[in-house]
């Protein structure tokens, strides 16, 4: 064999219940939220697992639910 080629991939994805949008000014603290936690999550071997996150918009709490998955090729 001259060459061993792997990829993996870490993907994640977001939504709110009842089919809402998800509001453009929580992309970018969903994006940490769920870095943050996959980070987490790896480091104790894990290959998937559960997101979710509550943001404060205007007074109110928007909730996210999400789930993340590693997959390779």
């Amino acid at each position: 064999m001259k060459e061993l080629v792997s990829k993996t991939t870490v993907s994640y994805r977001w939504w709110r219940d009842g089919g809402k949008n998800i509001l453009p000014s929580h992309v970018e603290e969903l994006k940490e939220n769920a870095e943050g936690r996959i980070a987490d999550m790896r480091e104790e071997d894990y290959s998937s697992g559960e997101l979710c996150a509550e943001i404060e918009y205007r007074g109110k709490t928007v909730e996210y639910s999400g789930w993340w998955e590693v997959s390779s090729e």
